[in-house]
């Protein structure tokens, strides 16, 4: 089912939709993709598996910058830090920093029905897209005595692969150009324009 139809499907009576969104994020490190989500455990989602950020104390260990619409032509930078990345990862990335730099940050929507846990049958829907442009890489030693580890992370300075581009005057938005606009992205679908008017007048509530 696609993300439309399912928001159209779990519209209530009164006009509410219940449940529950979450972003995935893939860093496409050259070699080395990471693949998180705002979450905790192990999300199955478009066929991938995405580790959840948040841990046992309910706190969220990924650093996610506030993302802006960036098509009025700014080009703010933005931070990301990843909480934690294998040795293999950490060691590759140091060595040859060329594995990120220009390399692409992709945020995906999930959305998930309260009856399907980790595993959502809906599609992925695209967010946006940040270019890496710099990656900085810290390490540190903790745990309990006798059981320490080594945690590895790293901030990537990144900017949206929108910046530049503007508006168009007196433009409008539909959905045959949305989707084309998708197709140029090499994303698979954007149903950002597919059911905008029908839910003009509802309320959305999304946990």
């Amino acid at each position: 089912m696609s993300f439309a139809a399912l928001v159209d499907d779990a519209v209530t009576g009164d006009g509410d939709v219940i449940a529950t969104m979450r972003k995935c994020y893939l860093y496409d490190f050259d070699g080395y993709p990471t693949r998180l989500w705002d979450g905790e455990g192990v999300l199955y989602a478009g066929a991938q598996e995405w580790l959840g950020t948040i841990g046992p104390d309910g706190v969220d260990y990924h650093q996610v910058a506030n993302v802006t619409d960036a098509r009025d032509g700014s080009n703010p930078e933005y931070r990301f830090g990843l909480p934690y990345i294998d040795l293999a990862t950490y060691d590759g990335l140091r060595a040859d920093q060329a594995l990120a730099n220009g390399r692409i940050l992709t945020c995906w929507r999930a959305i998930i029905l309260p009856t399907e846990g980790l595993r959502p049958a809906t599609a992925l829907t695209f967010a946006w897209a940040m270019t890496m442009r710099d990656v900085q890489f810290s390490r540190r030693r903790g745990g309990a005595p006798g059981n320490d580890q080594t945690f590895y992370s790293a901030q990537l300075v990144c900017r949206s692969v929108e910046a530049g581009r503007a508006r168009v005057p007196g433009g409008t938005y539909t959905d045959t150009a949305q989707q084309e606009r998708a197709r140029i992205l090499g994303v698979a679908s954007d149903s950002f324009c597919a059911f905008v008017a029908a839910n003009a007048r509802r309320t959305m509530t999304f946990g």
